[in-house]
Protein backbone atom coordinates (compact mmCIF):
# COMPACT_ATOMS: atom_id res chain seq x y z
CA UNK A 1 0.00 0.00 0.00
CA UNK A 2 1.61 3.26 -0.82
CA UNK A 3 0.05 6.45 1.72
CA UNK A 4 -2.76 8.07 0.32
CA UNK A 5 -3.98 4.81 -1.56
CA UNK A 6 -6.71 4.15 0.95
CA UNK A 7 -8.11 7.12 3.01
CA UNK A 8 -9.47 4.61 5.56
CA UNK A 9 -6.09 3.23 6.67
CA UNK A 10 -4.34 6.93 6.64
CA UNK A 11 -7.06 7.62 9.13
CA UNK A 12 -6.20 4.72 11.23
CA UNK A 13 -2.93 5.45 10.93
CA UNK A 14 -3.28 9.29 12.24
CA UNK A 15 -5.39 7.60 15.18
CA UNK A 16 -2.98 5.48 15.85
CA UNK A 17 -0.58 8.26 16.50
CA UNK A 18 -2.44 10.11 18.54
CA UNK A 19 -2.30 7.30 21.04
CA UNK A 20 1.60 6.67 20.49
CA UNK A 21 3.10 6.71 23.64
CA UNK A 22 6.14 8.80 22.99
CA UNK A 23 4.75 12.26 22.11
CA UNK A 24 5.84 13.68 18.91
CA UNK A 25 6.31 10.56 17.46
CA UNK A 26 4.29 9.20 14.70
CA UNK A 27 3.34 5.99 13.25
CA UNK A 28 4.49 6.07 9.19
CA UNK A 29 3.90 3.00 7.07
CA UNK A 30 7.00 1.40 5.09
CA UNK A 31 7.53 2.52 1.71
CA UNK A 32 7.17 -0.12 -0.36
CA UNK A 33 7.44 -0.14 -4.28
CA UNK A 34 5.03 -2.83 -5.74
CA UNK A 35 5.00 -3.79 -8.84
CA UNK A 36 2.02 -4.03 -10.73
CA UNK A 37 0.97 -7.80 -10.89
CA UNK A 38 1.25 -7.40 -15.10
CA UNK A 39 4.83 -6.50 -14.42
CA UNK A 40 6.02 -9.09 -12.17
CA UNK A 41 6.97 -12.06 -14.21
CA UNK A 42 5.45 -15.74 -13.04
CA UNK A 43 8.68 -18.18 -11.93
CA UNK A 44 9.57 -21.49 -12.99
CA UNK A 45 7.95 -24.87 -11.32
CA UNK A 46 11.66 -25.47 -10.78
CA UNK A 47 12.29 -22.38 -8.98
CA UNK A 48 9.13 -22.47 -6.68
CA UNK A 49 10.03 -25.67 -5.75
CA UNK A 50 13.35 -24.94 -4.67
CA UNK A 51 12.15 -22.31 -3.00
CA UNK A 52 9.87 -24.70 -0.78
CA UNK A 53 12.08 -27.41 -0.34
CA UNK A 54 14.08 -25.18 1.53
CA UNK A 55 11.47 -23.95 3.56
CA UNK A 56 10.35 -27.18 4.29
CA UNK A 57 14.01 -28.26 5.63
CA UNK A 58 14.07 -25.60 8.25
CA UNK A 59 10.37 -26.13 8.66
CA UNK A 60 11.75 -29.79 9.76
CA UNK A 61 14.52 -28.47 11.88
CA UNK A 62 11.86 -26.36 13.57
CA UNK A 63 10.00 -29.25 14.31
CA UNK A 64 6.70 -27.49 13.02
CA UNK A 65 3.89 -28.43 10.46
CA UNK A 66 2.62 -32.29 9.58
CA UNK A 67 2.50 -34.32 6.67
CA UNK A 68 2.68 -32.61 3.23
CA UNK A 69 0.73 -33.48 0.28
CA UNK A 70 1.87 -36.01 -1.91
CA UNK A 71 -1.33 -34.95 -4.92
CA UNK A 72 -2.11 -31.06 -6.00
CA UNK A 73 -4.32 -29.03 -3.71
CA UNK A 74 -6.68 -26.68 -4.51
CA UNK A 75 -6.29 -22.77 -4.12
CA UNK A 76 -9.10 -21.45 -6.16
CA UNK A 77 -9.37 -22.65 -9.41
CA UNK A 78 -5.57 -23.41 -9.49
CA UNK A 79 -4.23 -26.73 -8.53
CA UNK A 80 -0.91 -26.26 -6.98
CA UNK A 81 1.90 -29.02 -6.87
CA UNK A 82 3.15 -30.41 -3.98
CA UNK A 83 6.38 -29.39 -4.74
CA UNK A 84 4.90 -26.06 -4.00
CA UNK A 85 4.09 -26.18 -0.50
CA UNK A 86 6.22 -26.48 2.44
CA UNK A 87 4.17 -26.72 5.38
CA UNK A 88 0.78 -28.49 6.31
CA UNK A 89 -0.98 -27.46 9.86
CA UNK A 90 -0.87 -31.08 12.07
CA UNK A 91 -4.83 -31.20 11.42
CA UNK A 92 -4.17 -31.06 7.47
CA UNK A 93 -7.02 -27.75 7.53
CA UNK A 94 -4.05 -25.03 6.59
CA UNK A 95 -1.01 -25.36 3.73
CA UNK A 96 1.27 -23.13 3.13
CA UNK A 97 2.75 -22.24 -0.44
CA UNK A 98 5.45 -20.35 -2.23
CA UNK A 99 4.25 -17.47 -4.30
CA UNK A 100 3.85 -17.58 -8.44
CA UNK A 101 4.30 -14.15 -8.69
CA UNK A 102 6.11 -12.62 -5.11
CA UNK A 103 5.74 -8.96 -4.34
CA UNK A 104 9.19 -9.63 -1.89
CA UNK A 105 11.97 -12.55 -1.22
CA UNK A 106 9.66 -14.78 1.15
CA UNK A 107 6.31 -13.34 -0.12
CA UNK A 108 4.43 -16.51 0.77
CA UNK A 109 0.97 -17.75 1.24
CA UNK A 110 -1.26 -19.64 3.85
CA UNK A 111 -4.01 -20.84 2.90
CA UNK A 112 -6.85 -22.83 4.52
CA UNK A 113 -7.77 -26.43 2.52
CA UNK A 114 -11.35 -25.87 2.13
CA UNK A 115 -12.04 -23.15 -0.12
CA UNK A 116 -13.53 -20.25 0.13
CA UNK A 117 -13.68 -17.14 -0.39
CA UNK A 118 -14.24 -14.67 2.89
CA UNK A 119 -12.66 -15.11 6.28
CA UNK A 120 -15.97 -14.82 7.76
CA UNK A 121 -17.12 -18.34 6.40
CA UNK A 122 -14.28 -20.32 8.41
CA UNK A 123 -15.15 -22.22 10.80
CA UNK A 124 -13.87 -21.52 14.64
CA UNK A 125 -11.97 -24.61 13.80
CA UNK A 126 -10.42 -23.58 10.60
CA UNK A 127 -9.69 -19.82 11.84
CA UNK A 128 -7.47 -20.66 14.96
CA UNK A 129 -5.90 -23.54 12.53
CA UNK A 130 -5.07 -20.68 9.79
CA UNK A 131 -3.67 -18.37 12.31
CA UNK A 132 -1.61 -21.26 14.20
CA UNK A 133 -0.35 -22.09 10.84
CA UNK A 134 0.27 -18.53 9.85
CA UNK A 135 2.56 -17.99 13.30
CA UNK A 136 4.50 -21.60 12.05
CA UNK A 137 5.20 -20.14 8.56
CA UNK A 138 6.37 -16.97 9.96
CA UNK A 139 9.04 -18.46 12.52
CA UNK A 140 10.19 -20.04 9.07
CA UNK A 141 10.02 -17.08 7.27
CA UNK A 142 12.11 -15.40 9.87
CA UNK A 143 14.95 -18.40 10.03
CA UNK A 144 15.09 -18.10 6.45
CA UNK A 145 15.67 -14.86 6.02
CA UNK A 146 16.69 -13.17 9.06
CA UNK A 147 13.83 -10.93 9.60
CA UNK A 148 12.89 -9.09 12.41
CA UNK A 149 9.61 -8.03 11.56
CA UNK A 150 6.75 -9.58 8.79
CA UNK A 151 4.18 -7.72 7.08
CA UNK A 152 0.64 -9.88 7.17
CA UNK A 153 -1.67 -9.43 4.43
CA UNK A 154 -5.29 -10.27 3.94
CA UNK A 155 -7.64 -9.25 1.38
CA UNK A 156 -11.05 -10.69 1.89
CA UNK A 157 -13.11 -10.32 -0.52
CA UNK A 158 -12.32 -8.95 -4.73
CA UNK A 159 -13.22 -4.91 -3.17
CA UNK A 160 -10.27 -5.54 -1.08
CA UNK A 161 -8.03 -6.95 -3.77
CA UNK A 162 -8.83 -10.39 -3.24
CA UNK A 163 -7.22 -11.86 -6.43
CA UNK A 164 -7.93 -15.42 -6.16
CA UNK A 165 -11.34 -16.31 -4.74
CA UNK A 166 -9.84 -18.52 -1.55
CA UNK A 167 -8.76 -16.98 1.88
CA UNK A 168 -5.12 -16.37 2.31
Amino acid sequence: RRPGDLERNDLVYEMLDAWHPIEGEVNKPPELDIPEDDVREARTDEVMAAEANEYRTLARHLGVGGELPTEAVQFGKFSLKPSQVFFTSTSGLSFATVNLKPLVPGHMLVVPRRCIGSIGELTDEEMEDLWLSVRAVQRILEGKHGSQGVTLGLQDGPEAGQSVPHVH
